[in-house]
């Protein structure tokens, strides 16, 4: 148990570990609030995870909670096999007769190559990497069958809009790269396209990610796409599957090197470790070691990064202590990246753009020099100094991350 957490976190993470092979006793406490922990369940995408974990053993969970539970992993089975299975088998297979080159990426390959059953991975998209040029001819594929483009959605540089087939329940990103151009990182997806490996997905058999990349993007999509901000805890469940599933042949020095070629060793230590310390992932100490940031950076960023702001973002904490959080979290994505690298993400936390503050009233935000007087105004610096103070008094003595007591 994590001394940090509350017992509906630990209970969250002990079904995690139960469900996916651990053998963790789960982590029941009097005091549980079941509706919170239901809550909890949904908010991390874990529901269908924490309800085989308690339908494999005799529990004292309320038959409320217990059906609310079911009603969860069942619509998630449902929606795997009337919508997710039958939209991804059409459309890999109407690219592949078209010879294009479609990879599966994220949570599609996850469900069916990592995990014990597809259902146990939640998602709400499905995405597809393929040669830049071909990118054009996969999206007049599935217009011509039938699929719709979200005309809202803002269209991303490393991405096309999200296609849906007829019903919308499930939208297709075609991809012609896994970040966006503005990530500092040098990931070369030529690379990843050389390690995929054929799987079975269902009925289908299609390239997937190799293993050691698989990790690699689950960290970085993690770190780096969603800021620990969007279902952290699937993120980290993600990377305790990958290495239950593969063990010992999962090429750990792939991972490390692709960090370090890419940059983006920050953005892959961080969740590595979490998942490791949280979850009990089969990650190598030297893994940690030859990714690890300098000391004082890491004792400062795990202050930051810990459980407690993973599992509940504090909307009502003051604003300079909200800025400080941001820059430490900003700069850990990027200790893997040159010096100047660093110091503007710095900046960008001290001085953000207008359109990056919603404290602010409109008419502050939309004049120049307003905005910029708010900036320079010596109280902002005074309440910044003031929430280092804050921060420094919270740090634990040793800037390790304590480990999950029962395995």
């Amino acid at each position: 148990m994590i001394a940090t957490l509350t017992p509906e976190q630990n209970f969250i993470l002990s079904c995690v570990q139960r469900t996916l092979g651990s053998t963790c006793s789960l982590q029941i406490e009097s005091e549980m609030d079941w509706e919170l922990a239901t809550s909890l369940a949904a908010q991390q995408g874990v529901v269908a995870l924490v309800y085989s974990a308690l339908n494999a053993s005799p529990s004292p969970v309320p038959p409320s909670v217990q059906n609310r539970l079911r009603a969860g992993y069942l619509a998630a089975v449902l929606h795997g096999k009337v919508w997710l299975e039958p939209a991804l088998t059409k459309v890999v297979e109407a690219l592949c007769t078209a010879r294009l080159e479609p990879i599966v990426l994220k949570g599609a390959a996850l469900a069916y190559t990592a995990y014990p059953e597809p259902s146990f991975r939640s998602m709400s998209d499905v995405d597809l990497l393929l040669p830049a040029e071909q990118l054009k001819r996969a999206s007049s594929i599935l217009l011509e069958m039938g699929f719709v483009i979200n005309a809202e959605q803002v269209e991303p540089d490393y991405h096309l809009r999200s296609h849906y087939p007829p019903g919308g329940r499930i939208g297709f990103e075609l991809h012609r790269h896994v970040l966006p151009e503005s990530s500092p990182y040098r990931v070369d997806v030529n690379r990843l396209r050389e390690r995929s490996r054929v799987a079975r997905l269902g009925t289908l058999e299609v390239p997937v990610l190799s293993p050691p990349d698989a990790v690699f993007l689950s960290c970085i999509h993690l770190a780096y796409t969603h800021r620990y901000e969007r279902y952290p805890l699937r993120s980290l469940t993600d990377i305790l599957a990958i290495t239950l599933r593969h063990g010992d042949c999962l090429d750990w020095d792939v991972v490390v090197r692709e960090a370090l070629i890419s940059r983006a060793s920050g953005a892959v230590y961080w969740p590595l470790k979490f998942a490791r310390a949280w979850l009990g992932a089969a990650v190598p100490p030297q893994v940690l070691s030859r990714l690890a940031p300098s000391f004082p950076n890491s004792w400062f960023i795990s202050a930051v990064i810990e459980p407690t702001t993973l599992f509940n973002r504090d909307d009502s904490s003051e604003e300079s202590d909200t800025v400080l959080r941001n820059l430490l979290r900003e700069l850990s994505l990027y200790t893997g990246c040159p010096v100047w690298v660093q110091l503007a993400s710095i900046a960008r936390s001290i001085f953000p753009p207008p359109t990056a503050v919603g404290h602010l009233p409109d008419s502050m935000t939309h004049s120049r020099l307003r905005y910029t007087l708010y900036l320079a105004n010596p109280l902002r610096l005074v309440r910044g100094l003031i929430a280092v103070g804050r921060l420094l008094s919270k740090l634990p003595a040793h800037h390790d991350i304590p480990r999950l007591a029962s395995r």
